[in-house]
């Protein structure tokens, strides 16, 4: 029982239309959930002579505990935080009080130490490689700025694997400068 060509192309063609098709993206892959994070911020103006604890000004002892609080309750998996400063306890935070289940990749400025770190779920995912780059008009080698710039910035970045799948994606965080000339 030999098949014409014609009934081929009309068995191919229903099959074809027998597919579904969806305007939805096609989920490939591990699905991870990412979030950046200013350490910084600052909540003064609804501070009182009776709850000092409003002071926020990037406090590790207030925000680091709402960062851990975040990073549970939305179950991150890789995070960029930026204003990471040296010259204060977050450092300290990050050595002592991060969640266990996080590591971190640092990465520091040299004119006000600044840091942007990437966090990340040890027990998920691995460094497979990491480094920075310094963000300014010449290739990226030694520590300068922009012309335009206040300050230096950098990008700290990262390629992971996830543990499970064996996929890999890269993820970078950086804190862009805000200073314009008015």
């Amino acid at each position: 029982d030999k098949e014409t060509s014609a009934e081929t192309d009309v068995k191919n063609t229903e099959a074809q239309n027998n597919e579904v098709t969806t305007d939805q993206p096609v989920e490939n892959g591990t699905v991870i959930n990412a979030m950046s994070f200013n350490v910084w911020g600052s909540n003064e103006s609804k501070s009182t002579a009776n709850d000092p604890t409003k002071i926020v000004r990037g406090n590790p002892l207030i925000r680091g505990a709402r960062l851990n609080e975040l990073l549970n309750g939305e179950e991150i998996d890789v995070a960029g935080l930026q204003e990471v400063s040296a010259r204060t306890d977050w450092v300290k935070f990050m050595q002592n009080s991060l969640d266990n289940k996080y590591s971190y990749i640092s990465a520091h400025t040299t004119d006000i130490e600044s840091g942007v770190y990437i966090i990340y779920r040890s027990d998920k995912i691995e460094v497979v490689e990491n480094g920075m780059f310094w963000l300014y008009d010449n290739a990226p080698t030694r520590p300068l700025k922009f012309s335009e710039s206040e300050f230096q910035r950098i990008c700290n970045w990262a390629i992971f694997k996830i543990k499970e799948t064996g996929e890999h994606f890269v993820f970078m965080d950086t804190h862009l400068d805000t200073y314009t000339e008015g």
